[in-house]
């Protein structure tokens, strides 16, 4: 299964279901979001990516996503929606 998330100006991504021949499948997911501030809403994007993972979770499947998301981790103790 491949499937493509596109939010505009939010953000965009692509996820495929790996099945291997024996044992359990595996999500691997690349997410990009663009450095278009205002318009790259961080909690649309937040709240999108907590959903996905929530729905890997829930399918009990293991999950990797990686991606280029233009947010400064380093400053989750005095940004809010860092740390989220």
């Amino acid at each position: 299964m491949t499937k493509s998330v596109f939010i505009v100006h939010v953000y965009e991504s692509l996820f495929v279901e790996v099945i291997p021949k024996c044992g359990k499948s595996i999500i691997l997911g690349v997410i990009y979001r663009p450095n278009t501030f205002s318009l790259a809403d961080i909690d649309i994007f937040n709240n999108s990516l907590l959903a996905v993972m929530d729905k890997i979770n829930i399918e009990n499947t293991k999950g990797v996503i990686m991606g280029h998301m233009n947010i400064n981790m380093l400053k989750y103790g005095s940004h809010h929606l860092t740390d989220t």
